[in-house]
């Protein structure tokens, strides 16, 4: 019903040899001849005599000539609906795919590959609103064009396929379930591409267009949202690799740092250092580390990928932010740890010589639990 619907918004279904109005609107053209005359006739009489029924004289006469004129050209109008340029309408595979890149982009869909997207999620009430998150520029770019049309696109998968929304006690009821399923197979085989000799052709109808469109503008970004989400997770783990060797780290790793940092802080906290960490994060990262540390897999993996949208697929739960938040702790424990050497070179520069005697020692003890402490954190050193 959708492409009908569609059709009939901007296109007349039949037109007439040698009208001159709206035939080019039309988009099956009738010969002007006595069966076309006989047809009309048959259809005036319907509405005139019948006042919208079959009850007047002769009138089974006039249906054996409709019945015989849509055997004959049946076949036609409904190529003419479904069917552009020898091309079969394929609108409703472009909003499957452009709904399973949004999916994939805003983590609704957190697998790794596109064919685990289930069918249940492209009918599901799952639109999102954009949320603070660590992707690059233009992955929230093409984010932002996709949630212009989301609403859009979703519509077109629902009405296409006839699914009928149930009340609260009955679930959603697919009329043309097989159909559906079959499409979302192949557009996940085709791995979400409509070749481009087809979404090139030029479809006669301007709101399947729109959404043929839609896709075609979202598709093409993909290439430079994926290289730029790897970019940036190269400057993150370059960053971090100042810090510590991240590769193969995993869960265990990761407490044992937050461990060492936490002695860190108490060691200076006991020599009387003005410093203090932030338990409530430390406490955080050292809660999540198995997640964190799948990050570092994922991050690396997304990297590692010559596919597009296999990139996006590793990229989509946002590793970047669990990266971005150990990153920042590390950063902050460095600085804590030049604080700490300036602070003992002020102490040792404060301490008198009194009748010849160093009194320098008087720090030693302190200073060097500090350094042999904060060299546990990954081999860091005060300076």
């Amino acid at each position: 019903m959708d492409n009908l619907n569609r059709v009939k918004a901007t296109k007349d279904f039949i037109g007439f040899e040698r009208q001159k109005r709206a035939a080019k609107n039309a988009l099956t053209i009738l010969p002007a001849d006595r069966e076309t005359q006989g047809v009309l006739e048959a259809f005036l009489a319907y509405v005139t005599l019948g006042n919208g029924s079959w009850n007047f004289d002769n009138s089974a006469m006039m249906v054996y000539r409709v019945q015989t004129w849509v055997g004959k050209w049946k076949k036609t109008i409904i190529q003419t609906v479904n069917v552009f340029d020898n091309q079969s309408v394929d609108y409703q595979d472009c909003a499957i795919a452009t709904e399973m890149i949004r999916e994939i982009m805003q983590g609704v869909f957190t697998g790794t590959k596109v064919e685990g997207i289930p069918t249940t999620n492209l009918m599901a009430k799952n639109l999102k609103k954009t949320v603070q998150n660590s992707h690059c520029t233009e992955w929230n770019s093409l984010v932002n064009m996709l949630l212009n049309n989301d609403e859009k696109v979703k519509d077109v998968i629902t009405q296409y396929y006839n699914i009928i929304q149930g009340n609260l006690k009955s679930s959603q009821v697919f009329i043309r379930a097989t159909e559906f399923n079959s499409d979302v197979r192949k557009v996940q085989k085709a791995k979400l591409l409509i070749p481009d000799e087809q979404i090139l052709l030029n479809d006669p109808i301007p709101q399947r267009r729109e959404i043929r469109e839609i896709y075609e503008k979202i598709y093409t970004r993909i290439p430079k949202v994926a290289e730029a989400e790897k970019e940036k997770a190269n400057r993150l783990l370059e960053q971090i690799g100042m810090y510590l060797d991240y590769e193969d780290i995993d869960d265990e790793d990761i407490e044992d740092l937050i461990d060492k940092i936490k002695l860190f802080y108490e060691t200076a906290s006991s020599s009387l250092v003005n410093i203090h960490g932030n338990i409530q994060v430390l406490d955080g990262i050292k809660k999540d580390a198995k997640t964190i540390s799948v990050a570092f897999s994922e991050v690396e993996k997304g990297i590692a990928s010559t596919d597009d949208l296999d990139t996006l697929l590793m990229f989509s739960k946002d590793p970047l932010s669990k990266i971005e938040r150990i990153l920042s702790t590390l950063q902050a424990v460095q600085k804590d740890i030049e604080y700490v050497a300036r602070d003992v070179e002020k102490r040792r520069g404060n301490i008198f010589v009194d009748n010849g005697g160093d009194l320098s020692t008087r720090y030693v003890e302190s200073r060097n639990t500090i350094e042999a402490d904060s060299k546990t954190v990954m081999d860091w050193k005060v300076m």
